[in-house]
């Protein structure tokens, strides 16, 4: 793991961390919260230098860095991970919010594999709604972009089948139905333990 990508990752224990733990027990315990406090400021101070000013994008941080490069998109072969969003809170591996989510091209669809963390939970031991409609939509946009027809979000419809369990192994697919014009419209699902939890269908508009 390079140093960048092993970083996020201890961001995000960190974040389950702190979500989990009883604060006060820990400080009546004598852990020292102001001192954890005051060694993350410093190195977020550390860092705040190298800030990239300009565009924000799911791409990277400069603006030559989120062109899509149609020749790269082609160049997924089945099994390879899908890493053209590296900064996708849903599964960007440097960007410490997106949980351990991985999703890779399967033939002319897209899969994909992980657990969501306790700092994603929603109603009790199972993933926010609304965060499984966001790793949804994130999915089926995928499955436009590696079937070369992708485009925004016109609509997502989400059906909730059972609850998404949290830090249990998610198994999401995806695959585009079809293409009209610049309407393209995908369907895709994401189970636990070979039972269906959601499923969803969404239109994607394609730039002009």
């Amino acid at each position: 793991m390079n140093p960048s990508s092993h970083l996020v990752a201890k961001l995000r224990a960190l974040l389950e961390a702190v979500r989990t733990s009883d604060l006060d027990q820990a400080q009546a315990n004598g852990v020292d919260l102001d001192g954890i406090a005051a060694d993350l400021h410093s190195h977020t101070d550390a860092l705040t230098p190298f800030s990239v000013d300009g565009m924000r994008a799911q791409f990277g941080l400069r603006e030559e860095d989120v062109r899509t490069d149609p020749d790269r998109i082609k160049r997924y072969a089945d099994g390879e991970i899908v890493d053209l969003w590296p900064y996708s809170p849903i599964t960007g591996d440097l960007n410490p919010v997106a949980p351990p989510i991985r999703m890779w091209r399967d033939g002319t669809g897209v899969r994909g594999a992980g657990r969501i963390p306790t700092s994603l939970n929603g109603p009790p031991n199972g993933v926010h709604g609304g965060f499984v409609a966001a790793a949804l939509d994130e999915l089926l946009g995928l499955a436009g972009v590696v079937a070369g027809a992708g485009g925004f979000t016109g609509t997502l419809t989400v059906r909730y089948l059972k609850l998404t369990p949290i830090d249990t192994d998610l198994d999401f697919e995806a695959h585009v139905q079809s293409v009209d014009g610049r309407k393209v419209t995908t369907t895709g699902s994401v189970s636990a333990n070979g039972e269906l939890c959601a499923t969803a269908e969404a239109i994607f508009i394609r730039p002009a």
